[in-house]
C-alpha cells in the first residue's frame, strides 16, 4: 500500500471478492475512495461567494491565480460528466459495501421492509409513487388487511378498490394495480412473476418498479432509478445534464447497472432510495454525515447544492371548474366521471371543466346541468377552491340552487344521492371529499342556529 497525505490507493494482487451478508457486520467504513487528489477545491460558503464576486469584478483579460484555478477546476469536473462513469472494481465494491452496511444500521423501520412477499412489495412501490411515506403507511396496512392476496384484489370490484384508494391520489395507479392483479391470476395462476422481464410486462409497471420488485423480492440483479436516485447519481458522478433529459436518464441507468452487480442487490437498491430520502435531500443535503461522501464528486467540487441541474419548468395550465350542489332533503347528488381522463371513474358533484382563466358563466353551468337531466335556476356561490394537481391547477366554484325544476330520472352517467354526514364507500377525490365535508359542516351550523332561534 502506498500513501499520500490525503488519499490512499489500494494495490490488489488477488481478485476482488464481493462480501457475503455475514461480512457486512464487520465492514470498515473507511474504504478506498476514488482518487480526487488532482482536484483542488474549497467548499466553504465564503470561498464560493468570493469566487462569484471575483468573476463579476474582473475583466476577462485579467489573469488572476484564483480565477485560473477555478477555470481548471471547472474544466476538470466538467470532463467527469462526459461519460466517465466507470468505477474501478475496488471503488465499486467499496462503495457497495459501505452503503449497504450503512443501510442495515440506519434504515427506517417501514412495514414493507419486513417481507419478501412480492405482492406486498409491489403494493408498497405503487403507493409510494409521488406520495410521501407517512401518507402511504396507513393506506398500506388497510389495503393489505382488505386484500391480503393477489387473488383477493383481482376478485374485488374496481369501484371498491378505488374507494379503498380514495384520498391517496393518482387514481390511475389503483386501476392499473387492479388490472395487473387480474393478469397475475389469469395468466400466472396467482403466482407473482419471478423475473424482471416478466414483471415488466404487467400493466402499470415500469422499469423502476420492476427493478425494485425483482431485486427486493427475488434477489435478482436488477437496477432501479427514480427521482431520488437521479439526484444521488447526479451528485456522486457530477452529471450536469438537466433533470428529464435523455442524457441524464441514460447515464443514470448505466451507473445503476454497474452498482447493483453483486450480492444483496435488493439491499443496494433500497440503500440508494434510503440515502435519497434521509441524507441526499433535494434541499439542504446532510453531506457531513453521508456514508459515501468520499466517492461524491459533487461534494468534492463544492457543487452539491447545484445538482442535479434543474429543468426548465412550464407553468401548470389553469382549468376552471363549476360544481353544482343539488339537494333532495338531506342528500346531495353525485355523478361518476367517465372511464378516461381526469379523475376517471371517480364520484363528484355535477358540473363541467374548461381550460383557461375565464370563469365558467352561470348560464354555461345551467346548460351543462341540463345534459345531466337537471333543470335548475337561481344559482348562488357557496365557495371557491384552489386545487393543485401534478400537471394542472383547478380553480373551482361551487354553486347551490334555490330551485330545481326537475330531478334526474334517466341520466347518461351514473348518479347517486349521498348523505354528506355519512359518506358511503365511494371513490372520491380529496377535493370532492373536502367540499362535501364543508357542506355537511355548514348544514350542521345552520341547524344549530335554527334550534337556538326557536328556543
Amino acid at each position: 500500500m502506498t500513501r499520500t497525505k490525503k488519499h490512499r490507493t489500494v494495490q490488489q494482487s488477488t481478485p476482488l471478492k464481493e462480501p457475503t451478508p455475514s461480512d457486512l457486520s464487520n465492514i470498515v467504513h473507511d474504504t478506498t475512495p476514488p482518487d480526487l487528489s488532482d482536484i483542488v477545491h474549497d467548499t466553504t460558503p465564503s470561498a464560493l461567494s468570493e469566487s462569484i464576486d471575483t468573476e463579476q469584478d474582473q475583466s476577462a483579460s485579467q489573469h488572476h491565480p484564483h480565477s485560473e484555478r477555478e477555470a481548471q477546476q471547472e474544466a476538470s469536473w466538467a470532463h467527469l460528466s462526459q461519460g466517465r462513469w466507470n468505477l474501478d472494481e475496488a471503488e465499486r465494491v467499496g462503495f457497495r459495501c459501505t452503503l449497504i452496511a450503512w443501510y442495515r444500521q440506519q434504515r427506517r423501520d417501514l412495514p414493507w421492509r419486513d417481507t419478501k412477499d412480492p405482492y406486498a412489495i409491489w403494493l408498497s412501490e405503487i403507493m409510494l409513487q409521488q406520495t410521501r411515506v407517512e401518507t402511504v403507511i396507513p393506506y398500506y396496512h388497510r389495503f393489505l388487511a382488505r386484500y391480503p392476496t393477489v387473488f383477493a384484489l383481482a376478485q374485488a370490484p374496481l369501484e371498491e378498490v378505488l374507494a379503498m384508494w380514495s384520498g391517496l391520489g393518482y387514481y390511475r395507479r389503483a386501476k392499473l394495480l387492479h388490472q395487473a392483479a387480474k393478469v397475475i391470476v389469469e395468466q400466472h395462476a396467482g403466482e407473482f412473476p419471478p423475473s424482471h422481464h416478466a414483471i415488466l410486462s404487467l400493466p402499470g409497471i415500469g422499469r423502476y418498479t420492476a427493478g425494485a420488485i425483482a431485486s427486493i423480492a427475488f434477489d435478482e440483479v436488477a437496477p432501479l432509478v427514480d427521482g431520488n436516485v437521479f439526484r444521488i447519481l447526479s451528485r456522486l458522478f457530477y452529471l450536469l445534464d438537466p433533470i428529464g433529459s435523455k442524457e441524464l436518464e441514460r447515464a443514470s441507468w448505466q451507473i445503476a447497472e454497474q452498482l447493483v452487480r453483486g450480492d444483496l442487490p435488493g439491499d443496494l437498491n433500497q440503500a440508494l432510495m434510503e440515502l435519497g430520502a434521509t441524507c441526499c435531500l433535494p434541499r439542504k443535503p446532510t453531506c457531513l454525515i453521508c456514508p459515501v461522501r468520499s466517492w461524491c464528486r459533487g461534494f468534492a467540487s463544492g457543487k452539491v447544492a447545484f445538482l442535479p441541474t434543474p429543468k426548465r419548468t412550464k407553468e401548470s395550465p389553469l382549468w376552471q371548474v363549476a360544481w353544482a350542489v343539488v339537494q333532495k332533503e338531506q342528500a346531495i347528488l353525485l355523478v361518476q366521471r367517465p372511464e378516461k381522463g381526469l379523475f376517471a371513474e371517480m364520484w363528484e358533484l355535477p358540473g363541467l371543466y374548461q381550460p383557461g382563466k375565464t370563469e365558467i358563466s352561470e348560464t354555461t353551468l345551467l346548460q351543462a346541468l341540463q345534459d345531466f337531466g337537471l333543470f335548475a335556476s337561481s344559482p348562488q356561490i357557496l365557495g371557491r377552491y384552489r386545487h393543485l394537481l401534478t400537471h394542472r391547477k383547478l380553480s373551482i366554484t361551487v354553486y347551490s340552487f334555490s330551485e330545481v325544476h326537475a330531478l334526474p330520472t334517466t341520466l347518461t352517467t351514473h348518479f347517486r344521492w349521498v348523505d354528506p354526514n355519512n359518506l358511503p364507500n365511494l371513490a372520491l377525490s380529496s377535493i370532492t371529499r373536502r367540499v362535501l365535508k364543508e357542506i355537511a359542516s355548514s348544514h350542521a351550523n345552520l341547524q344549530a342556529e335554527e334550534q337556538r332561534f326557536h328556543k
